[in-house]
């Protein structure tokens, strides 16, 4: 069953998907752009990431506390927070990770899953607000990808920060004004089971990140090692003096990048062991 705030959106991307399709030149970008998304990288990614949110639900449902009613919520959350959280892997590169990543998520999850989602308005109204919420996110993405849109970007922070303040003093008129329906077990499911999944779905994004910071330090040491044996002890040497510390290879990556020509297995030790005592 759809509320009407996800009942507009159904209805404008219908709207979109058929406008994509009328337009020959729209649609053959539209297609070149799905194939983009789904590389074969990509896809194995997505593949793993479903696999990994599965055994999360499997887990959470053994334990009571997901079941098939939490399904759409679950889905909504996948499409509008775990490929994102995906594609932001980046940020599991600073050394605060997940005490940042934690805070975000909490903070973001209440406001969005708990109260802005609590309560929604009348068919026509949300059908008004996905399109303006699409034009205002646009024109902030836009804002943000060069430093002279500053003052519009303010200005569009502005304005989404008061339709927030609206939004939030809304649900939480509702809230007092109907306690009764606000207090059931559903809405404490719409609360706690983003924040449970998000939280649950780090370990995935930090690997990602980790697997990532890996590959592209193995691929320049190809460039720094001629010898194929030093080159192969070098990526062996690595994985075990970093292990699951992204911070720090990510750091070695750096070290490396400028000051190592790596010629025998000895200067590999002695690199990593300075790099060490200098950490």
């Amino acid at each position: 069953e759809l509320n009407n705030r996800e009942l507009a959106f159904a209805i404008w991307v219908f709207i979109a998907i058929i406008w994509v399709i009328s337009h020959s030149k729209i649609r053959e970008s539209f297609f070149q752009a799905i194939k983009a998304f789904f590389a074969w990288k990509l896809a194995i990614s997505y593949i793993i990431m479903f696999a990994y949110i599965t055994v999360i639900i499997m887990a959470l449902n053994a334990i009571g506390l997901w079941e098939i009613s939490h399904l759409p919520i679950t889905i909504l959350w996948g499409v509008c927070v775990a490929f994102i959280m995906l594609f932001d892997f980046s940020k599991a590169n600073g050394p605060n990770f997940f005490k940042d990543a934690f805070k975000d998520n909490l903070k973001g999850l209440i406001v969005l899953e708990f109260l802005i989602n609590l309560y929604v308005f009348d068919l026509w109204f949300e059908i008004i607000l996905v399109p303006l919420f699409g034009i205002l996110g646009g024109m902030l993405a836009i804002a943000e990808t060069d430093e002279k849109y500053e003052m519009v970007k303010k200005l569009l922070n502005l304005i989404m920060s008061l339709i927030g303040l609206v939004f939030i003093g809304y649900a939480s008129y509702m809230v007092v004004t109907d306690f009764m329906n606000f207090a059931t077990s559903k809405t404490f499911a719409n609360f706690f089971l983003p924040i449970l999944l998000s939280i649950s779905f780090l370990p995935f994004v930090y690997f990602v990140a980790l697997y990532a910071g890996y590959e592209t330090l193995f691929i320049r040491l190809q460039f720094f090692v001629q010898d194929a044996a030093v080159l192969k002890y070098a990526k062996k040497k690595t994985i075990f003096a970093f292990n699951l510390n992204l911070w720090e290879l990510n750091k070695w990556s750096e070290h490396i990048n400028t000051t190592w020509r790596f010629k025998a297995r000895k200067e590999v030790d002695e690199a990593i062991l300075g790099f060490k005592n200098a950490v």
